[in-house]
């Protein structure tokens, strides 16, 4: 069951706004209401009690008003009922409601002034699409719906369904899809939706787009940080290293030269995505080309200090160690695994004793930086198999647990009270989920040279032989 908490969690712009699935965030704001009914009517829908919805509109509750919750006024839209009952996916309540007169195709409204905000305009074919609710779906496009509805942005249902997070929505994509969605349609900064299955990783999605005729070689201004140029797919796919994707998009025709201020190459150098490297340059990508700036990505990776993309991109191939890393990351050990490249940024911060720790003290030497917290089981779980990691790796590797619990005193008991061969920083203000980015926990493998090899968010049993060889391999010369 979709929860109340859940479907406002989406619906806001901020994450983590809720611990427990049990608790009942804000109060529920009616707009231009004088009366409880409309409240009851919406918290019907979202519990999916059908009972209590034909009650409330059998006791007079309009299906016109709007809602949010007043302690997140600022960040959730107004959503109508249709709107909540299409998130919410029970067809049975969707359809009592249109039959009682709401409106399938309402918009939302959009900000003060009518500035264009995330969710403005989205009709209840939007919020099916992006809330997998497969039946509401069907039956608004039996009703005539178009399956190319836009809401700001130009963004369609389509769209939508790629970007959500929450669910696996190539079903949805596929219905759309089916029913006459555009595929290449252009949303924010001329996107198709290939661009967006790039960017967040939705290789089934790419490859049914690809499949149905979407261009490979489509340009847009989507792919941070280069917004200020047009770039193809491939180019978010490297940017946001989606490497899975690189072949397939390959395969389908995508030009590993475009004409284009930054090549493909120099994204790859610049964001230290050494696989894309290795795999345009096996594939002809050209080295000699030079960006808007007469660098060449050999320059850009020299600026970047990455030894190994360096030794790519002079010698055009990998080095006999970072072949061997990248053999050995291909398996399933590693799916977890994104790989960085990029110069790890200093700590500034101090181990539990007050003693100033930096990055470069441990030049020669693996890091392991983890981002934990004495209060999060999962972090827990991990540490013996730190443990057992350093134990079987036996030579230069260090492990810095950087602790954001606000008491260093809990840090210190637990430093105490566990026999962990670790050096404990203390970070209140959690500053390197900032500088370094992830999750709780969140790993950091960060190499002999300073670069960030590779990182991790969540749990992971370290004690594997492969991650054994994977520190090993890092510490060869």
């Amino acid at each position: 069951m979709k929860n109340l908490w859940i479907l406002l969690l989406s619906c806001c712009c901020s994450v983590g706004l809720f611990a427990q699935e049990d608790q009942m965030p804000g109060k529920l704001k009616t707009e231009n209401t004088d009366g409880d009914l409309e409240q009851k009517l919406f918290y019907a829908i979202w519990e999916k009690d059908y009972d209590a919805v034909v009650n409330a509109v059998n006791s007079g509750a309009s299906l016109k008003k709007r809602y949010t919750y007043e302690k997140y006024s600022g960040e959730c839209k107004t959503w109508s009922v249709m709107h909540a009952a299409a998130a919410v996916g029970d067809i049975k309540i969707f359809k009592y409601l249109h039959q009682q007169g709401g409106n399938i195709n309402d918009k939302l409204p959009n900000g003060e002034d009518g500035k264009e905000i995330h969710q403005g305009l989205f009709t209840p074919l939007h919020l099916a699409a992006g809330y997998h609710s497969i039946e509401v779906l069907e039956y608004l496009l039996e009703k005539g719906v178009d399956a190319d509805v836009k809401a700001n942005w130009n963004r369609t249902p389509l769209v939508h369904a790629i970007r959500s997070h929450d669910y696996d929505n190539l079903d949805v994509v596929k219905i759309l899809v089916k029913n006459g969605a555009d595929i290449n349609v252009r949303h924010a900064h001329q996107a198709t939706p290939l661009f967006d299955a790039c960017t967040w990783g939705k290789y089934e999605m790419a490859e049914f787009l690809l499949e149905k005729g979407a261009d490979p070689n489509a340009m847009s201004r989507t792919c941070s940080p280069y917004s200020s140029y047009k770039v193809p797919p491939m180019f978010c796919a490297i940017w946001w290293k989606k490497n899975e994707l690189l072949p397939l998009l390959y395969d389908h025709g995508a030009n590993l030269n475009p004409d284009i201020e930054n090549s493909m190459l120099h994204q790859a150098a610049d964001c230290g995505n050494l696989y894309a490297a290795a795999f345009l340059i096996k594939r002809r990508a050209k080295r000699d080309v030079v960006n808007n700036e007469g660098k060449t990505a050999l320059d850009v990776a020299k600026e970047k200090g990455n030894a190994s993309m360096i030794y790519l991109l002079k010698n055009g191939k990998l080095s006999e160690k970072d072949a061997k890393i990248q053999k050995l990351m291909a398996s399933d050990a590693f799916k977890h695994f994104k790989p960085a490249g990029r110069k790890a940024p200093e700590l500034k911060l101090s181990d539990i004793n007050g003693n100033p720790v930096s990055i470069d003290d441990y030049k020669g030497k693996v890091v392991i930086l983890n981002i934990w917290a004495t209060w999060c089981p999962p972090c827990l779980r991990e540490m013996p198999h730190f443990k057992t990691l350093k134990e079987k790796v036996g030579r230069d590797v260090v492990i810095l647990a950087s602790s954001i619990d606000r008491e260093l005193s809990k840090v210190k008991d637990f430093s105490k009270n566990n026999d962990y061969p670790f050096t404990y920083l203390h970070d209140p203000k959690a500053s390197l989920r900032s500088s370094y980015g992830g999750a709780v926990p969140a790993t950091f493998v960060i190499g002999p040279d300073g670069v960030i090899q590779s990182s991790v968010d969540g749990s992971l049993d370290w004690s594997k032989d492969e991650y054994k060889e994977y520190i090993n391999l890092l510490l060869e010369d």
